[in-house]
């Protein structure tokens, strides 16, 4: 098996290991609040193709698909079933950061694919952070509100036609009429 290979498995044993978590604390906790919690508390059912709950909710595809690995007798799961696969769970998955940190570098990442990909990723996102400093810098310019120059120049320009438009004016009034 390849290492990466090993480091899903590890993935997908901590993620089992937090749903089973997950289905044993809600099961737990709803017997405890009714004061009767034992290890033979039946927390799920299998009932006409449906998993039910121990309130009669029908449980979600994850939770199905984490419900059918754990060991059961007939079509019920007991908060002991459940616990006892925890407890392996938990024994068997990687659950320091020190180990996590080793898979991760025990990979293999000297695969020609795999460091194209990376270079073309990088490379990639260097041209998108260029590309959209460069449009930042552009709009930055066109709503900036601290350059006046366009302002002044409307001004000027505005000023210009109300000069010449009212000098015409005087000129028709005095020569012409």
């Amino acid at each position: 098996m390849s290492q990466f290979h090993q480091f899903v498995n590890h993935t997908g044993n901590m993620l089992s290991l937090n749903v089973k978590t997950s289905l044993l604390s809600d099961c737990g906790a709803y017997y405890y609040s009714n004061n009767n919690l034992t290890t033979e508390s039946i927390c799920y059912t299998l009932t006409n193709g449906n998993y039910i709950s121990y309130n009669g909710a029908q449980l979600s595809a994850v939770k199905k698909d984490v419900l059918i690995d754990i060991t059961h007798t007939g079509n019920v799961w007991t908060y002991g079933n459940i616990l006892d696969e925890v407890v392996v769970s938990a024994y068997t998955a990687p659950v320091t950061k020190a180990e996590f940190r080793q898979d991760i570098s025990d990979l293999d990442w000297s695969n020609s694919s795999y460091s194209t990909a990376y270079t073309n990723l990088i490379t990639t996102h260097g041209n998108i952070i260029a590309t959209r400093n460069e449009l930042d810098r552009k709009m930055d310019a066109v709503y900036s509100k601290n350059d006046t120059t366009l302002e002044l120049q409307n001004s000027v320009y505005t000023t210009l036609f109300w000069t010449v438009l009212a000098t015409s004016l005087l000129y028709f009034l005095f020569i012409h009429l």
